[in-house]
């Protein structure tokens, strides 16, 4: 399909990924907690920056530039690495023409500020990033840090250098169909698990790609959300409106239906974002200005609604909550906009936080970066006198 870069629709291309920082703590130590935010612009293509400060406040403190085309942004486990990953040249665009990439940027640990340090060339447009901290190729080989990548209709899987943040491929990209729209690492690092939205079908995927276990779901399945152990797989169905849960076997990847389908209050499901702690799950909508939330009973995975959150905009287009369960950000493609709240896990309460700050172009995705806050923080750049895209290298052509 050809696809004009003035005719973008990157309100369906969001992902939201997150990280808890890792390393040797900063000097004066302290509680470990978000430190920064990074918002990715699409059409504006920057990174936004803003620093996370208690007791629950989004200050925008500057902007890095991004390779054309951006897509998804994500964040390795340690927090010391920012990822984003582009698309190629729409079609129909003149010369020169631009190839899909993986972009690696360096997190400065004292200002959030991003250096870039290195590019991977792959094959299809990115859709969205993952990480997982223990994949395993074999039961073999030791567990080691992972990109997983998702583009139209495959799975490539990147092996990661925690020390020098360079990508590596791990075999051949899995293609899985058009329908993908949803994949990720499990937990145990043992399997795959996908969605296919066209087939109507949930499956696990053993390393070298074949299939596991396949069940039915259903249409209109284009979000989901794994709990922190991996025995659970929540599933929104956008054209039902409702939610369905399955259990995964860790040990075998094998997937079986559990309970009954839950409708949502509110109309248009778009995305799932589940607590670190397990026990909330929340859900965007589209056409409904609000988020919902969900208290997930610990013996059965059965969700109950037990509260509601209005959002500073209409159509989210992705929803995270940090490594500390403490914040949730949404970010509003449409407006260029952020949505952020503090979290109380006992109650399962939003609480909305005005936030100054609206982006010149399209908010598609976020990472968190956690670690233990410095005593001071220096601004990256006045609004004057922001890095433009056009600054930097020219990106990789064919």
């Amino acid at each position: 399909m050809a696809r004009m870069r003035g005719a973008l629709t990157p309100s369906l291309l969001a992902l939201i990924a997150l990280s808890c920082a890792g390393g040797a703590p900063h000097e004066g130590g302290g509680e470990r907690a978000p430190r920064f935010a990074y918002v990715l612009n699409e059409t504006d293509e920057t990174v936004t920056i803003h620093t996370v400060e208690p007791p629950g406040r989004l200050r925008f403190v500057g902007y890095a530039p991004t390779r054309p085309f951006p897509r998804a942004i994500a964040s390795d486990p340690s927090g010391s690495w920012v990822f984003v990953g582009t698309a190629g040249t729409p079609a129909l665009s003149p010369p020169p023409y631009l190839v899909p990439l993986l972009v690696s940027y360096r997190v400065d640990s004292a200002t959030g500020a991003l250096r870039e340090t290195g590019i991977v060339q792959i094959g299809r447009d990115v859709l969205s990033l993952g990480f997982s901290p223990n994949w395993r190729s074999s039961e073999a080989e030791p567990p080691q840090p992972c990109l997983i990548v998702r583009s139209y209709g495959a799975v490539e899987l990147f092996r990661f250098d925690e020390s020098s943040g360079e990508l590596s491929p791990i075999g051949d990209s899995h293609s899985l169909g058009s329908g993908l729209s949803w994949a990720a690492i499990h937990p145990s690092g043992r399997f795959l698990l996908a969605i296919d939205w066209r087939s109507s079908s949930i499956f696990t995927l053993s390393p070298d790609g074949a299939r596991i276990s396949e069940v039915g779901t259903q249409i209109g399945s284009h979000s989901a959300a794994l709990d922190p152990t991996g025995e659970r797989l929540y599933v929104g169905h956008s054209d039902a409106n409702s939610l369905s849960r399955y259990r995964v076997d860790p040990a075998t990847g094998a997937l079986h239906r559990e309970g009954e389908e839950v409708l949502l209050p509110q109309i248009s499901l778009h995305g799932l974002a589940m607590h670190p702690s397990g026990r909330l799950l929340v859900t965007s909508h589209r056409r409904s200005q609000m988020l919902s939330v969900f208290r997930i009973d610990p013996s059965t995975g059965e969700p109950a609604a037990i509260s509601s959150a209005p959002l500073s905009r209409e159509f989210p287009s992705s929803i995270t909550i940090d490594a500390t369960g403490r914040y949730l950000l949404a970010t509003h493609a449409g407006e260029g906009a952020l949505s952020f709240f503090v979290v109380d896990e006992a109650s399962g309460e939003l609480r909305p936080v005005k936030v100054d700050f609206t982006a010149r172009g399209a908010a598609i995705g976020a990472a968190f970066v956690s670690g233990p806050a410095p005593s001071g923080f220096r601004s990256l750049f006045p609004w004057w006198a922001r890095p433009r895209p056009s600054a930097q290298p020219a990106a990789m052509t064919l």
